[in-house]
């Protein structure tokens, strides 16, 4: 399985980016720079990461204590 890359991902437009967080989470992919995303786009990130903490939330939970 591939892991996407979020230092890029977060380069996109606003509304795209957080397109793309959504429907990685919903199929489940690896991804990469979770901590730098998430302290870009905030709580607009947040139904992602819900989806994130739902299918792997051992590598998860300390993203949402940050």
């Amino acid at each position: 399985k591939s892991i996407w890359n979020l230092y890029l991902l977060a380069q996109l437009p606003r509304e795209m980016a957080l397109t793309f967080w959504l429907r990685i989470n919903e199929k489940k992919h690896l991804s990469a720079g979770e901590d730098y995303f998430l302290s870009i786009f905030g709580l607009d990130a947040l139904p992602g990461l819900l989806l994130a903490f739902s299918h792997r939330p051992k590598e998860t939970f300390p993203l949402i204590l940050n």
